[in-house]
Order: structure tokens, then sequence, then C-alpha cells
């Protein structure tokens, strides 16, 4: 690396375009990088969102069940009492 670098002060023509042509190639990996980056960024924003979703969902059903429970023993009092 310090012979190209040296080559560049020099300025060889043939070791700039190498190291153009490295430069552009790791552009480019680090555009795509970026992309993939923001779109795992946007699926797991997504996720969460699900996860808050069904989160929600399971509360609200056992609040639900909570509720029908609770109301068990009074209908099973109020029947003896009847009998």
């Amino acid at each position: 690396m310090k012979l190209e670098l040296k080559m560049l002060e020099a300025n060889d023509s043939s070791v700039a375009t190498i190291w153009k042509k490295k430069c552009l190639d790791l552009f480019e990996v680090c555009q795509s990088m970026k992309v993939e980056n923001d779109e795992l960024r946007e699926r797991c924003k997504e996720l969460i969102e699900q996860g808050i979703t069904l989160a929600d969902a399971m509360s609200v059903t056992q609040s639900k069940h909570t509720q029908a429970d609770s109301m068990l023993p009074q209908v099973n009092s109020t029947h003896k009492q009847n009998l």
C-alpha cells in the first residue's frame, strides 16, 4: 500500500486509475449497504408495530376472559340460591 501511495504522489496515472476504480467500487458497496440498511430499518418498524398490535389484541382478549371468569362465580351462587 505504501508503494501505491508513493506512486500516487509521483502522479503515476496507472496507479491513480486503479485507486479511482477501487474508490468507486467501495462507494457502490457503501450505497448498496445503505439501501439495505434502510430496508431493514423499515422492516423492523413494521415488525414492532405488528408486535404492539398483537400485544394490544392479546391484552383485550385477556381482559375479556378475566371479566367472564369473574362473572362465573356470581352466576353459580345466584343459581344455587334459586335452587
